[in-house]
């Protein structure tokens, strides 16, 4: 698909990981670079931006973050000066992006829901809710040591060093719980988090804490079950009726299979429940998710 359409969600996610790699490597002014680069390809990066900025906190305080962000911004500027220049409210309106057109037919993840719900104003307003429920739960039991109310989270400077293995997952579960509340999903959005999904599975179940028996072995299997049912629905199509430009209306092959979206949607929220258990079983444990620098 990113051969025949040249779509550039790859070349997003590129700088995306890029930046990940390079803030677990501390170098955190250029993985701001490489991160609000992602953004300026694609919208899609924002998915990401609350773990981004609560990381930066959390290992400098709200003077490192803001600072990122100060960059992060002036890159935008740069980025965006040539348009500006040209035509400022076409720019403004257009570049960054919207719901568009969206078409039911075409909704990897929701196809198996009527059209007239599918397009209704109240679906709309209720994923992006439900999106910042997650992203606040989340936050308070698993992402911030000791939630909202922690000194941790307001502190002007910091020096603590962030466990590479909660941060990379701290990351790509910001990214899954956008990629699950999202509206629609089309074909080429599976490379926003498909690399995550295998990560994200082993995070949760943890085989390597149950020896090498039955426990482990069924942990494994579920690992790449929860992998293939996120893939398949991307792949398995059929036809459908699609809309063109001119609001003309055909049957053609390859739109999204609503037995699939519903297999999509059962593997999402699998994946969510156990990222939550996950993290109310860690908070049991006293998992260490941040240390002190070491001089």
């Amino acid at each position: 698909v990113f051969v025949l359409r040249l779509f550039n969600d790859a070349v997003a996610q590129f700088f995306m990981y890029l930046a990940m790699l390079l803030f677990l490597e501390g170098r955190h002014l250029f993985s701001s670079v490489s991160y609000s680069w992602a953004v300026s390809v694609k919208m899609h990066p924002l998915l990401c931006c609350p773990a981004v900025g609560l990381c930066l906190v959390l290992v400098g305080g709200w003077s490192h973050a803001l600072l990122c962000v100060a960059l992060m911004l002036v890159l935008q500027l740069a980025v965006a000066v040539p348009f500006l220049q040209a035509n400022a409210s076409a720019y403004l309106a257009r570049a960054f992006g919207g719901p568009g057109d969206l078409q039911h037919a075409w909704s990897v993840n929701w196809r198996f829901l009527p059209e007239d719900v599918f397009q209704s104003k109240a679906f709309a307003l209720a994923l992006p809710a439900l999106q910042i429920c997650l992203l606040a739960w989340f936050a308070q039991v698993r992402w911030i040591p000791g939630g909202f109310f922690s000194r941790s989270i307001w502190k002007w400077r910091s020096g603590v060093e962030l466990d590479d293995c909660n941060v990379i997952a701290m990351w790509f579960a910001c990214n899954f719980i956008g990629v699950v509340c999202l509206r629609t999903l089309h074909f080429q959005f599976l490379v926003w988090y498909f690399h995550s999904v295998p990560f994200l599975a082993w995070y949760a179940l943890r085989p390597e804490r149950h020896g090498e028996g039955f426990a482990w072995a069924f942990r494994c299997l579920a690992v790449v079950g929860l992998t293939l049912a996120v893939e398949l629905p991307y792949l398995i199509t059929g036809f459908g009726q699609v809309r063109g430009p001119d609001g003309r209306r055909w049957d053609t092959a390859g739109v999204p299979l609503p037995a699939g979206s519903l297999l999509l949607q059962v593997a999402h929220w699998m994946l969510l429940l156990l990222l939550a258990v996950r993290a109310a079983r860690c908070e049991s444990e006293d998992e260490i998710v941040q240390r002190p620098k070491e001089d």
